[in-house]
């Protein structure tokens, strides 16, 4: 699943070092816990604007008339100022952390600052109904002055653009089109006028054609790609999604056979594979594909849920029931995983050892019900 609000960074994120100066201001949120401190904040807010609208109340019952409103409009445009000054510190705060953090990663700070430039543009781009990454993360002259300030004394150097960001740019923005005959023409723009023959525009490119069902111009781009650039692990997947797109099926199962080779237990080719059986209706295979995933993924709930799926259509139930539990545990939702279990229990029957397994597994629930509780 993708994330919007990274969607968006990607839109506007040039480099790779502007997108992970966001990401970088972003765990400064989480490392200063402006969000805990938020929730605490707002309570007090709450109290103040209670307080004020009793006070409002009391007068309004005693005097009456306009003194009573302005005392209640006074106490709501406080608790709003106060948040809104408290919003911005946090925001100032985290601006100076994620810088750091850019830093120490050996990040180009001054990506911070050209991002805020891109940001303020769209501000004015959008006018009164900006995105709403722009409504939580207000840009401000003084945001962008700061953060050249910041970085006016660190040393030039030489921040190499990276294709496998370039790429991974291109294919956010695909798969989240809405249209993407719009898209085919600003790739088309971006690689007649770009002086490199831009790798991003023509590998979204490619993915705009095959979606749009017209592979054998799809394939004649990915072709060329992959003759300059093969070794991109990301390049090799997306040429084996051309082929399954093109029904290929027997040349892209061959491709991901060769690629595995290369690239043994690689988790995309994997579940490439496992929705490559899905799709030409091999559950079997699909199901053992998907048993490795979770496997090598295991807090991921996604894979679980598939996983679940995939094993009813299989036909094994008892599995259905262990899948569909592990993902409710990994999303929190300790009721559903104990039914699910309670089940697999009275299916398993005679088999000792998923029997004792599954008992095992609900003290495990009932364990993490409880920790969450005290949380």
């Amino acid at each position: 699943m993708i994330n919007l609000r990274y969607v968006f960074n990607f839109d506007y994120a040039e480099t790779e070092d502007q997108f992970a100066s966001v990401m970088a201001h972003e765990l400064a949120h989480l490392s200063q816990r402006h969000f805990a401190r938020r929730i605490e904040k707002s309570k007090d807010n709450s109290i103040t604007g209670f307080a004020s609208l009793l006070a409002g109340l009391v007068l309004a019952s005693t005097v009456g008339g306009d003194a009573a409103m302005a005392a209640i409009t006074a106490g709501q445009a406080y608790s709003a100022e106060n948040q809104l000054r408290y919003s911005r510190s946090n925001e100032k705060e985290a601006d100076r952390v994620g810088l750091d953090t850019m830093k120490k990663a050996g990040r180009d700070p001054r990506a911070s600052a050209q991002m805020f430039e891109i940001m303020l543009k769209q501000v004015r781009h959008f006018g009164d109904r900006p995105p709403e990454f722009l409504l939580t993360h207000p840009v401000t002259e003084n945001r962008l002055a700061d953060a050249k300030a910041r970085t006016l004394s660190e040393p030039r150097k030489f921040f190499s653009k990276s294709t496998k960001y370039q790429i991974i740019k291109a294919r956010a923005k695909v798969l989240t089109s809405r249209d993407l005959t719009n898209l085919e023409r600003l790739y088309r723009n971006a690689i007649k006028t770009s002086r490199d023959k831009s790798i991003g525009a023509q590998y979204g490119l490619s993915l705009v054609l095959s979606k749009l069902n017209r592979h054998s111009e799809a394939r004649f781009i990915m072709d060329q790609i992959l003759n300059a650039r093969s070794e991109k692990i990301a390049l090799v997947y997306s040429d084996i999604e051309l082929d399954l797109n093109a029904s290929r099926i027997t040349v892209a199962f061959d491709k991901i056979k060769n690629a595995l080779k290369k690239y043994p237990n690689n988790v995309a080719l994997l579940s490439l594979r496992a929705e490559a059986f899905w799709e030409t209706e091999q559950y079997q295979n699909a199901a053992f594909d998907f048993r490795k995933l979770v496997i090598d993924r295991p807090n991921e709930p996604f894979y679980w849920y598939q996983l679940a799926e995939i094993e009813g259509l299989a036909g094994n139930i008892l599995n259905v029931h262990l899948a569909r539990a592990e993902y409710f545990i990994r999303v929190g939702a300790f009721d559903n995983a104990e039914e699910q279990l309670a089940t697999a229990k009275t299916i398993s029957g005679a088999d000792f050892k998923t029997a004792a397994v599954v008992r095992q597994r609900l003290t495990d629930v009932e364990k993490m019900r409880e920790n969450a509780e005290k949380m």
